[in-house]
């Protein structure tokens, strides 16, 4: 009686376990409701500058930089409540102590705190002759902390530089939609961009 129990447990086991194999499902990550797309003039900021502001965006005027009063009015976030995130805006008018080459050079140094994380690095100019804007776009590849950045200037009085980030783990896959919504929200404030002079 006990092989039979013993016989009919095993075979019941062994017709349990099929004989596909198992793949496990891929990781997946919550719905994200992005915010509607529209524009206005940006608002709440006294600067050389002006541009079309995202209307799912606030402007947040910075006042300490690592626990330092800001003398520049014109340091200011582009703060994004539903997405938990802001692109940070840093603007210094170009003088002999700090050249352009300078704030330049500082731009690629803030990049290359990136590269150990980065799968991919891209870089794009922006050439404005008619507005006098020009710079460059920089699109950072994998789990990084600023996938997204960018530097505005007319080369001989203004630098203005932004970088993208979350308030959230840099998880490239699940921030996916929300770094290409804020992406196409900057191309759109880089076209509308005009200095003020």
């Amino acid at each position: 009686m006990n092989k039979l129990l013993i016989i009919t447990i095993i075979t019941l086991l062994l017709v349990a376990c099929g004989s596909e194999d198992y793949t496990p499902k891929p990781r997946v990550y919550p719905r994200m409701v992005l915010p509607e797309k529209g524009y206005k003039n940006a608002e709440g900021i006294d600067c050389d500058f002006m541009f079309q502001q995202p209307i799912a965006s606030e402007i947040q005027q910075e006042k300490e930089f690592f626990g330092e009063n800001i003398e520049s009015s014109c340091w200011f976030d582009i703060y994004y409540p539903q997405l938990n995130g802001a692109v940070h805006f840093t603007y210094y008018p170009i003088t002999k102590d700090k050249p352009l080459y300078k704030l330049v050079e500082d731009a690629y140094k803030m990049e290359e705190q990136h590269i150990q994380k980065a799968s991919y690095m891209d870089h794009a100019a922006i050439v404005r002759r008619d507005a006098n804007v020009f710079g460059e776009i920089t699109n950072i590849g994998g789990d990084v902390g600023t996938p997204f950045q960018f530097y505005l200037t007319d080369s001989t009085t203004h630098f203005l530089r932004a970088g993208l980030t979350f308030n959230a783990s840099a998880n490239s896959d699940s921030l996916a939609p929300a770094v290409q919504h804020v992406k196409d929200d900057m191309i759109t404030l880089i076209e509308s961009f005009q200095w003020k002079e």
